[in-house]
């Protein structure tokens, strides 16, 4: 069950695909994003431009920089909307 605490755990981009029920394959077939793409951003071994990003956050119902932190990347300056 998830609390209130749980915006300060980190979650890994396959966590937040997998929060919505889905595997990246069928986070893949939803978006149609190609796997090998979703599964190479899950693996950290590229990182999505952009519009990539920000269509994928609204994929998955969260906030850029929450998706950031999802992909390793230190969000810790970044302030607050």
């Amino acid at each position: 069950m998830k609390t209130n605490n749980d915006h300060h755990t980190e979650q890994t981009l396959k966590g937040l695909i997998a929060d919505l029920g889905m595997t990246q394959r069928e986070f893949s077939q939803k978006t149609g994003i190609p796997e090998i793409t979703v599964n190479s951003w899950a693996s950290g071994k590229r990182m999505p431009k952009l519009d990539s990003a920000v269509a994928l956050a609204v994929c998955l119902n969260c906030s850029l920089k929450t998706l950031a932190k999802s992909l390793g990347i230190d969000v810790s300056k970044l302030p607050n909307d």
